[in-house]
């Protein structure tokens, strides 16, 4: 907000003075990777299978790994997408065609058309993590920016998610005051003054309505009021969808597909021991003999205890040493 005032970021400001500025509240966990699921499917990430960044699973049936827990950060990160609800759209499904960067969600995205996922991005991205060089989340900020601009410059899109998170990790590292978030915040006002340079020399800008909203947290949002109606209100949208709204406010009362008011973790829960591995070869062997097939019935040993198989006394035989 200073920022904005002093004038260090005359883009966002020029937002600001066109359209609003206003306060917005996260949801729960307020954190990267489940905060994106109002923004993305205007719904509550818990009721679609998101409780957490990292959550364990009691009920032993989606993460079947040792430990039965989820960790969003690493490899798993693949995995948000198939543990979301089916039954939940996101807007990449719905407003065709578009494109995501750094999107923890990206169901509904082409190959192409998820910016920061490639296997060279996702080991830059690892590297400046593990070497914690915080100044190198600034030019991965600056290069998902640039490739962003690109894409809306270059292609004809319906709906654009560009997550940036400079900001966040340079908070992390040195406070909300450091110079180094300035400098992050300074590389979103560029991006977004580069976005409109390029849709108002096009004369696109009239129809773009963006917002420029924080992934987590409360803080606050700006966004230009244009003529052209939200994403949201197209016909393209089905009703269900239009009427929750993907906005950055999900204080609304969401219905889960489970009965109004109940969320997937409010069912109970009924836990089924699976089988053993030598159970289920037994049942393989019994089915594939069908029903009514003789059974192998073991042979009687016979004769008193410690007795061979004839019922002959069983001998101990010194195994030779072959050097």
């Amino acid at each position: 907000m200073r920022s904005i005032d002093d004038g260090r970021l005359p883009a966002l400001a020029a937002l600001r003075d066109e359209g609003f500025l206003g306060t917005v509240t996260s949801v729960f966990p307020s954190v990267t990777g489940p905060a994106y699921a109002p923004f993305l499917m205007g719904r509550y990430p818990g009721e679609i299978g998101l409780p957490g960044l990292r959550w364990f699973d009691r009920t032993q049936r989606v993460a079947r790994m040792p430990g039965h827990s989820r960790s969003y950060v690493g490899a798993e990160m693949r995995l948000v997408d198939r543990d979301i609800d089916p039954n939940a759209p996101t807007i990449f499904e719905l407003a065709r065609p578009s494109f995501g960067a750094l999107s923890v969600i990206t169901r509904g995205l082409k190959r192409r058309d998820r910016i920061g996922q490639n296997p060279g991005f996702v080991a830059r991205a690892a590297t400046t993590h593990f070497r914690g060089n915080v100044r190198g989340w600034l030019n991965i900020d600056r290069e998902v920016g640039e490739e962003a601009a690109r894409r809306l410059r270059t292609e004809s899109v319906k709906f654009a998610f560009i997550a940036m998170t400079g900001i966040d990790k340079t908070s992390h590292a040195g406070g909300h005051e450091s110079g180094v978030v300035a400098d992050a915040m300074r590389i979103v006002d560029d991006t977004v003054a580069k976005i409109r340079a390029d849709a108002e020399r096009d004369g696109r800008w009239s129809k773009i309505r963006g917002r420029c909203p924080p992934a987590s947290r409360r803080s606050t949002t700006c966004e230009p009021m244009n003529p052209a109606p939200p994403v949201t209100s197209t016909s393209r949208l089905s009703p269900r969808m239009a009427t929750q709204s993907i906005s950055t406010t999900p204080r609304m009362r969401v219905d889960s597909p489970h009965g109004p008011g109940r969320s997937r973790a409010s069912r109970p829960v009924v836990r089924h021991r699976s089988p053993s591995p030598i159970a289920r070869v037994a049942r393989t062997v019994a089915a594939r003999r069908g029903p009514g097939a003789p059974t192998r019935r073991r042979r009687p040993q016979g004769g008193r205890a410690g007795a061979g198989r004839r019922g002959g006394p069983r001998r101990r035989t010194r195994r030779r040493r072959r050097w």
